[in-house]
């Protein structure tokens, strides 16, 4: 049976397969980086970055 995903609070841990993720240029206007989004929520108090995990291997889709 595969793993299952997970929704988990951004940790460090994260931040380098955060900061290899990239777009398509025709991607790049629909949404952000999640480094970018990252970084944002991390000097917004009123933000809570959320990574999505499958088993123990990152998922670059974040969302605050």
């Amino acid at each position: 049976m595969g793993q299952g995903i997970c929704l988990v609070p951004y940790e460090e841990q994260y931040h380098q397969d955060l900061t290899r993720f990239t777009l398509k240029n025709e991607q790049i206007h629909f949404t952000a980086l999640p480094a970018q989004v990252i970084g944002e929520a991390m000097i917004n108090p009123d933000k809570d970055p959320i990574v999505f995990t499958s088993g123990c291997a990152c998922r670059v889709l974040c969302f605050t």
